[in-house]
């Protein structure tokens, strides 16, 4: 099955005609050399229903969880998301 699920902060949003993006970094499970957790960026493309309320909320800073499935789009690898939510909003933090 090709099932996805990752958790952690937005990084980017990108908003275009076709579709809508979201960048999330997420940490990796171990880490590196230096003791460091390293970081990937995961790219995500959120469906047309879920764009117009999720980009009201959605900000850089996020903490979210993805739900969805992998495609690949032009040689690069993104998940089309079915699930989006919030874990945590920068407003609250700050």
């Amino acid at each position: 099955m090709n099932i996805c699920t990752i958790v952690g902060k937005v990084a980017e949003i990108k908003r275009s005609d076709n579709a809508n993006y979201i960048i999330v970094s997420v940490i990796r499970p171990f880490k590196d050399d230096k003791i460091d957790y390293e970081r990937d960026l995961i790219t995500c493309q959120l469906s047309k229903d879920m764009t117009e309320n999720s980009l009201i909320y959605l900000e850089v800073g996020n903490i979210v969880a993805v739900k969805g499935w992998l495609k690949n789009v032009n040689f690069d690898t993104v998940v089309v998301v079915d699930k989006l939510t919030f874990l945590s909003n920068r407003r609250n933090e700050e």
